[in-house]
């Protein structure tokens, strides 16, 4: 019987592995385990998260909390040694692009592990984002490099990747999406932020790029103000519920955020959304999806961007493979190469 252990480090990349977990969980071929790395952990939030989720608590919190680039890959790497030391699995997932995908990639690999990433070959084109390195060097000692795009299959392939090591499964981030919208009560959420059905806009910020440097984040706010002065934005200060925050993304007029996750979300609920950044990791948000990047962050810039937007957005369709079915074909792919060789 196969051992998998996935390991995740950040709350929006739970969302991401939930329903992997799930499908691998209701397979007696495969031995799971799931670590938590303990990065920015709260007691209360993960309880709630995991019963959103529907997902059992993690086997193992390494508690590695917040620091610096390199005290959180020291952390999970010092702490998740011993984990594999002495469970031994046969394969490693990891998910996204944190310090602690990094971390435990590299971890395991020194101990012979085989990794899986999952989300591989996302590109920025921007080596000052400390994720953008953190894509880079988990994809290239990865043994199985999952992918949300062809695009991005075809981004590993060009930098030398074996193609037998690069696997299109599709978007998990829509499993997790479909699963959640179909429990969640938007007609709560919305009634108790005092908003209607397609009535208020979403903004989510926290690019340092963004909310650092004065300048930035003052033209910012202004053109948000600008915004509410047409219609009521809700800016969550702390991260809501899983399910709540789904029910606002999914009867959003507009996201305005620099997250990359609400770039995929908002494109596979056919929300639209500007994006305030020069770069994405996830184009084809942008080519097939509703997403647009704002690079010029100057107030006027914000403005006319926003008033650009077309509610032909909502009708486009989405990307292939972004159908809910990603978790049954990454299952797929993990059951073939485990009766493989099992390569590094």
């Amino acid at each position: 019987m196969p051992r998998g252990l996935l390991v995740v480090g950040a709350r929006p990349d739970f969302a991401k592995v939930a329903p992997l977990l799930r499908a691998l969980d209701e397979r007696p071929q495969w031995e799971t385990r799931l670590v938590h790395t303990g990065r920015r952990s709260d007691d209360a939030m993960d309880e709630s998260l995991f019963r959103d989720l529907e997902i059992r608590a993690p086997d193992v919190n390494l508690a590695v909390g917040v620091g610096s680039h390199a005290s959180q890959v020291a952390g999970v790497l010092t702490g998740l040694e011993p984990v594999l030391r002495t469970t031994a699995p046969d394969l490693v997932v990891v998910v996204g692009d944190h310090d602690s995908t990094l971390a435990a990639a590299l971890a395991a690999v020194k101990l012979h592990i085989p990794v899986a990433h999952l989300g591989a070959g996302h590109r920025s084109g921007d080596r000052r984002m400390p994720e953008e390195i953190n894509r880079v060097l988990t994809d290239r000692i990865s043994s199985l490099c999952l992918t949300t795009t062809r695009a991005a299959a075809e981004t590993l392939a060009r930098a030398g990747i074996d193609r037998d090591r690069i696997h299109f499964v599709g978007n998990i981030t829509v499993d997790a999406l479909l699963f959640a919208k179909a429990r969640c009560h938007p007609e709560t959420v919305l009634l108790r932020h005092g908003v209607e059905p397609g009535g208020y806009g979403l903004v989510s910020l926290h690019r340092p790029s963004n909310v650092e440097d004065g300048e930035t984040f003052r033209g910012v706010m202004q053109a948000l103000e600008e915004i509410a002065r047409e219609r009521p934005l809700i800016f969550p200060a702390h991260p809501p519920p899983y399910l709540e925050m789904v029910a606002l993304l999914d009867n959003a007029a507009v996201v305005l955020t620099d997250s990359d996750g609400l770039q995929e979300a908002s494109t596979a609920l056919g929300v639209p959304c500007l994006t305030l950044r020069s770069t994405t990791e996830h184009p084809i948000t942008v080519f097939e999806g509703t997403n647009v990047l704002v690079p010029d962050r100057r107030p006027g810039a914000i403005l006319e961007a926003y008033h650009a937007l077309g509610s032909e957005a909502r009708h486009r369709r989405a990307p292939a493979r972004w159908d809910g079915r990603t978790a049954s074909r990454i299952v797929r792919v993990l059951d073939e190469w485990s009766q493989g060789s099992r390569r590094l």
